[in-house]
């Protein structure tokens, strides 16, 4: 029981609040505490401090591994050949493949050996109505260190645009 004072200075006894606590509620709190705790121990084990690297003020990539045009562009051909050539447009499906096409584009890419490059990859893919298409792209970028590459593909039923920019970084 708990006592309070009223105005005149006397104690006034006040009857307590019986609640009724849900067990259900209980139970809910103490497994999300678990789990929460459960989780940052899981993310404290796991993941380790990444050691911090000194710059190194490397103006320009290294000998043999500059972006090369030529081979990023056979590189794109081939995924784009490999992955279209039996596709029929449909809107549902495209969504999903202009995704997959731009990542397998960039892997391929990736492992051409660009280092110190950060590759972009954008792919665009169309259904195919006796209409033509212009793309355009601008870049503030050094014209020394980074380039593009692009190629296009066509089938019956489906076009496909795919241009990939290599920005140097240091």
């Amino acid at each position: 029981m708990s006592a309070k004072t009223s105005d005149s200075g006397g104690s006034v006894s006040v009857k307590p609040t019986l609640r009724r606590r849900s067990s259900l509620r209980n139970a809910v709190q103490s497994v999300s505490m678990m789990l929460g705790m459960r989780r940052r121990s899981l993310f404290r084990r796991d993941s380790k401090p990444k050691p911090k690297l000194e710059n190194t003020y490397k103006t320009k990539p290294d000998e043999g591994h500059e972006f090369r045009p030529s081979a990023v562009r056979s590189a794109v051909e081939d995924v784009l050949h490999i992955h279209l050539k039996d596709v029929t447009y449909d809107p549902k499906q495209i969504k999903t493949l202009t995704c997959q096409l731009s990542t397998m584009i960039q892997h391929k890419v990736k492992g051409l050996g660009f280092e110190r490059h950060k590759l972009i990859c954008n792919v665009i893919v169309g259904q195919r109505q006796d209409q033509g298409v212009h793309m355009a792209s601008r870049c503030l970028w050094d014209p020394v260190n980074d380039n593009w590459a692009s190629a296009e593909y066509v089938n019956d039923t489906v076009f496909a645009i795919a241009t990939v920019h290599g920005v140097y970084f240091d």
